[in-house]
């Protein structure tokens, strides 16, 4: 030790070193890089290797349980020293930490240096799981055919080894890619894991499997088709005590139950999910389930239904969290799902320059990343805000484009969501034959709406009524989508609904009626602070409210009306856009009134 002390002073001596630190260790290092490159290069390959093996040993004796922090510098050394299999496990324990903090472009390179030294040495058996990873981290990214072309590495290998899991595994991560894109091919691999797991009898991978063809059902058929699925990989997660696989399917079972038009039981199991997501902290699993709970409240893709009556910025605000965690981690797919249910929150609630931007950044990302679904959900929601905002010349293209998106898909949700929006955009452009053309060639004979998307159709087949004067039928469909509502009260009813109910019954001279239930809708509304429907009502009101002779009650709501259209006006950031929607809101109040 003296002996080298000696010469650690000399090479100070000498400007080739210096010491940067005494405590808690001495710490040399060299004053320039290229002084170091030349030592090193002076050392012969035997002589590098042996010292590199050398200094790994040490720091596995000395750090012990701590090693794992010094991962890749002992990664390094190993591999320097030609031991690969110890390379490959450190590289991979250094993928790992960087995976969990999401430092996703260190850990897609740490994985590969792991899969080299792993094809290295020949030991194929780790390749599948590698491939797996390096997929799973280039998915998060975006890059969409970089992890396609993983996952088929992983399954290839895999089914050279005749390993039935990792196979399994990789139909499963095929099958959740390509539901960003096709569902037809993710239904593919579904049956393929379906047909493997129930083969190996292993309840944790059937119930795993299970919950994604639940999701899968959710979105080309109707919901609660899936539920059945859902509630068995329940059954066997409680029995197996299995903490994420309960939060996975809880998870699951929360957007069934969104988009069967049930919000508010989805919302427990939202809430459910999300503490076991935090517990966990597996943070892209908690801004999916975020994601889905910004839409249990009042929003534009729920306005049919009957939400809770409170503000519409409780929801909102679960999707201004989804999309910071997504934007922190690094999940852009995620960024872009938040993003298109904030747009929905904004929406119904007049906030329409936040809402425009929010729906056109939803579909900026998903483009960048080739995610056919959340792009077509971004222009769906663009669409139905434009339509909101009384441009709807300006929201068919957008919503043209969400249609073809959806038919690509193959999904059923959207084609039935996307088809809402667009035959109201052609009611009020008086495109009659092309609303009800469009209705008839998705609409399915049922009781009433069977699902979330479905309610859209309906909506639409209402709202067409309406402008061809067919009153009565009007109703008889709101009865009908009232009466199926989840959560329904009589004498609560559904703002956006009541709305078109009050001009109905005024149209047909039963002005009492009319008022009764403009009065009950405006009530709810303003406790959801949805300003697209308030100022509708209001503006209702006023015309119910001139009929039955209450001149100074029917200013006031005008007055009211024309408050709100002012405030949603000023947050229009297209002078166009505003000026557009002023002059609109002020005609239709006028030919209200003079209704």
């Amino acid at each position: 030790m003296t002996q080298f002390l000696q010469d650690l002073g000399v090479l100070e001596y000498s400007n080739l070193i210096r010491q940067v630190q005494a405590q808690p260790e001495t710490e040399y290092v060299f004053r320039h890089a290229l002084m170091q490159e030349t030592a090193y290069k002076s050392l012969l390959r035997s002589e590098r290797a042996d010292l590199h093996r050398r200094v790994g040993l040490a720091l596995e004796e000395l750090y012990g349980q701590g090693q794992d922090d010094l991962a890749p510098l002992l990664a390094h050394h190993f591999e320097e020293a030609g031991q690969a299999a110890k390379a490959a496990d450190y590289y991979e324990t250094s993928g790992e930490h960087a995976r969990d903090r999401y430092a996703n472009q260190e850990a897609l390179e740490f994985y590969g240096r792991a899969l080299a030294m792993a094809e290295q040495i020949g030991d194929r058996w780790r390749i599948p799981a590698l491939h797996r990873a390096r997929g799973q981290i280039r998915e998060i990214l975006g890059d969409f055919d970089g992890s396609r072309r993983e996952h088929e590495a992983a399954l290839e290998v895999a089914e050279e080894l005749g390993d039935n899991r990792a196979v399994w595994q990789a139909y499963q991560d095929l099958g959740m890619l390509w539901s960003s894109k096709d569902y037809q091919r993710t239904q593919a691999y579904y049956d393929q894991a379906l047909k493997l797991a129930r083969a190996m009898d292993e309840p944790t991978i059937l119930a795993h499997t299970l919950n994604l063809i639940g999701n899968l059902e959710v979105n080309v058929s109707l919901p609660l088709v899936s539920e059945a699925r859902h509630q068995e990989a329940l059954d066997i997660f409680k029995s197996l005590g299995d903490e994420r696989g309960l939060a996975e399917t809880m998870d699951y079972l929360g957007m069934t139950y969104l988009l069967a038009g049930k919000g508010k039981e989805g919302h427990k199991y939202n809430r459910d999910a999300a503490r076991l997501f935090l517990k966990q902290g597996d943070e892209l699993r908690l801004a999916s389930t975020l994601s889905v709970s910004a839409l249990r409240g009042a929003n534009l893709q729920t306005m049919h239904l009957a939400n809770a009556e409170e503000s519409y910025r409780i929801g909102f605000q679960d999707g201004i969290q989804a999309a910071r965690l997504a934007d922190n981690i690094g999940w852009r797919s995620g960024s872009s799902f938040a993003r298109f249910t904030m747009a929905a929150a904004l929406g119904i609630g007049g906030r329409f320059g936040e809402a425009l931007q929010s729906a056109r950044e939803a579909i900026q990302i998903a483009e960048e990343i080739g995610h056919e679904q959340w792009a077509a959900a971004g222009k769906c929601m663009l669409g139905g805000i434009l339509v909101e905002m009384l441009e709807p010349e300006e929201a068919i293209a957008p919503l043209k484009d969400a249609a073809e998106l959806a038919d690509r898909s193959n999904s059923q949700h959207w084609r039935n969501t996307v088809s809402g929006y667009l035959a109201t955009a052609w009611v009020e452009l008086k495109e009659l034959d092309l609303a009800q053309e469009l209705l008839e060639s998705h609409w399915q004979e049922a009781d009433g709406p069977r699902s979330l998307s479905e309610g859209k159709l309906w909506m639409g087949k209402v709202r067409l009524n309406l402008a061809r004067g067919d009153l009565e039928a009007a109703l008889k469909l709101i009865q009908v989508i009232v009466d199926s509502a989840p959560g329904y009260q009589p004498g609560h009813p559904i703002p956006r609904l009541g709305w078109i109910q009050g001009l109905c019954f005024s149209r047909l001279g039963l002005h009492l009626q009319a008022e009764v239930i403009l009065l009950e809708s405006l009530e709810i509304s303003q406790k959801q602070e949805t300003d697209s429907t308030t100022w509708r009502l209001h503006g209702a009101l006023a015309s119910v409210r001139r009929h039955l002779g209450q001149m100074e009650e029917a200013q006031l709501s005008l007055q009211s009306a024309e408050e709100i259209v002012d405030q949603m006006g000023q947050t229009i950031r297209d002078p166009k856009l505003e000026h557009v929607f002023r002059r609109r809101a002020a005609k239709r109040l006028g030919s209200e009134i003079a209704q």
